[in-house]
């Protein structure tokens, strides 16, 4: 059995109309309604959270700058850019 999952926001009315896709329209469905919870993730204050911040803001609320020290830690192939150890740390060096 093929199921759909749809989100759908109600109203005051007492009735819902749902639009069915093209492969539902003349075949018995069934409608399973779940009530969702109204807690939000989102801070209480969501037009701070929708605004553009800056590099320096997006960098506080992830625990500051990262410096990526060993390069082959988290990619694996891109000590083969440099030529030897020395330049890569001082690629990585001139990059602070």
């Amino acid at each position: 059995m093929t199921s759909y999952q749809f989100h759908f926001p109600a109203s005051g009315e007492p009735t819902l109309t749902i639009p069915l896709p093209e492969e539902l329209r003349g075949n018995e469905i069934e409608v399973i309604l779940l009530k969702k919870p109204r807690h939000s993730k989102l801070p209480e204050n969501d037009d701070d959270f929708w605004r553009t911040k800056s590099l320096d803001e997006i960098a506080a609320e992830q625990g500051g700058p990262k410096i990526c020290t060993d390069p082959d830690k988290y990619f694996g192939f891109l000590s083969d850019l440099w030529d030897s150890e020395e330049e890569m740390e001082e690629f990585l060096q001139r990059r602070k």
